[in-house]
């Protein structure tokens, strides 16, 4: 995969996630997600520096929602998805890359079933 396609394919996955966290309303599938990313995260925090970990606890403390901390994590764990290290070879592997997939599809997961459960709510009213 070239630079470009997988800069392009980081602002589409950014974009989408935040949508769906967007559409969260259930309090449950936010600490869900949450400790998911928190989870993923960690894992990742291998390719950041002390000083850009540190500077992410701080931004995170400055969010005042669920939702704002999600996002920050999100945005971190992708701010090195399409860069390069110093002999040229991509920062995060293809390994990685998949792990980072793996966390979107849960996330989706719970994301159709909050719309899933909304839905059957719907219909219950309804009848």
């Amino acid at each position: 995969m070239t630079e470009k396609e997988l800069k392009e394919e980081k602002r589409e996955l950014i974009d989408l996630l935040f949508a769906k966290i967007d559409s969260i309303k259930s309090n449950d599938d936010l600490k869900a997600i949450y400790n998911l990313v928190t989870k993923t995260n960690e894992v990742f925090d291998i390719h950041d520096s002390k000083f850009e970990n540190l500077g992410d606890i701080i931004v995170e403390w400055f969010k005042p929602t669920t939702k704002g901390k999600i996002k920050n994590k999100i945005s971190d764990l992708f701010d090195k998805y399409d860069k390069k290290n110093k002999d040229g070879s991509f920062i995060y592997s293809d390994l990685e890359r998949n792990q980072l997939k793996d966390m979107i599809q849960k996330i989706n997961e719970i994301c159709n079933k909050n719309f899933w459960d909304r839905f059957l709510d719907i219909l219950r009213i309804g009848s």
